[in-house]
């Protein structure tokens, strides 16, 4: 896996959160369009937003499942790395943590936290 393609991954998580959202606001309005004010179901009128809501989900629910599947390639990706290089790993690609930020949680210096990386960057690939 290449640095390139490790990059790729701090935007995951962050689309799939996107998409959540989404897809919350989309289920809200699906709940909405589907009751009439005497809270009796309507379908099918030339209006009914319904039919485009319901498509616009199976798209998000397909694209959370790309990005999912992504994100489990990542792990195998990671997964023969020792503790320390895979704890890096998930914190700077996965969570998009700064340098700064993973030197303060893992109590190490800045180059020891590159010397880490470089480690991992190297056994992947």
């Amino acid at each position: 896996m290449t640095k390139a393609e490790l990059r790729e991954y701090r935007y995951y998580r962050k689309e799939l959160h996107q998409l959540a959202d989404e897809r919350r606001l989309l289920y809200t309005r699906a709940e909405r369009s589907t009751r009439s004010p005497d809270k009796a179901p309507t379908h099918g009128g030339e209006n009914d937003p319904y039919p485009a809501i319901m498509d616009k989900l199976s798209t998000i629910e397909k694209m959370e499942n790309e990005i999912k599947a992504k994100l489990m390639d990542f792990e195998k990706a990671i997964r023969p790395l020792s503790s320390r290089e895979r704890y890096l790993m998930r914190l700077y690609y996965m969570q998009a943590k700064e340098w700064f930020d993973i030197m303060d949680e893992m109590h190490y210096s800045w180059s020891h936290i590159h010397r880490i990386h470089a480690s991992a960057l190297k056994k992947m690939g």
